[in-house]
């Protein structure tokens, strides 16, 4: 509620739209290989792009409820930004590359099409072959431990599966994901680990 500061953001906010979509491709792991890889811009990896382009669609989303975006921002922080940066994000498969970043880049693409209100970068979150729903199913056991040996990898992808659910809460009628039943388990599996 500090509009001094919330005018400061829409100043970064602007200069992300004008900038980002000419940002250079990177790709460290993959560079050549393939046609997009794990590719960022922000850094090197798709999921970094995600988070940080994810959490500015949130901050946006919150001036703009406030009423304090100026009309003559709001298409170049919408198509520069976020448009660019989802239509990079939804070129690959859900499922595709590091197993553990796959919720960074459903939270991230959910925060941007809330945003833009764009149903056809929301169905990459919500579809039922590879979404977030069978990723939850794949991907953690019954119990809700993760798949991988290591806690830290389980860390890595709880740490932003949070905020799917959050972010998509009401897209739909009746749409509720933090009711999943494996939810429940998942969250509370790793503490019996950590926290003996």
């Amino acid at each position: 509620k500090d509009e001094a500061f919330a005018r400061k953001s829409l100043v970064i906010l602007r200069r992300m739209g004008e900038v980002y979509p000419g940002y250079v491709l990177k790709d460290w792991e993959n560079f050549g290989q393939k046609p997009w890889g794990l590719a960022g811009k922000i850094s090197g990896w798709h999921y970094e792009d995600a988070t940080a382009v994810g959490s500015l669609a949130r901050a946006y989303d919150a001036l703009r409820a406030a009423g304090l975006v100026a009309p003559g921002d709001a298409p170049v922080i919408e198509d520069g930004l976020f448009r660019k940066c989802g239509e990079m994000l939804v070129a690959m498969t859900p499922e595709s590359g590091v197993v553990n970043d796959i919720p960074h880049r459903f939270a991230g693409v959910a925060s941007i099409a809330r945003v833009l209100g764009d149903e056809t970068m929301m169905s990459w979150v919500l579809n039922d072959r590879n979404g977030f729903v069978p990723f939850l199913e794949s991907r953690w056991l019954p119990d809700g431990h993760w798949i991988e040996r290591a806690p830290s990898y389980d860390l890595m992808a709880l740490s932003q599966l949070h905020l799917t659910p959050w972010v998509v809460e009401g897209w739909r009628p009746g749409l509720d994901l933090r009711r999943l039943p494996q939810v429940k388990n998942i969250n509370a599996a790793l503490f019996g680990i950590v926290w003996p």
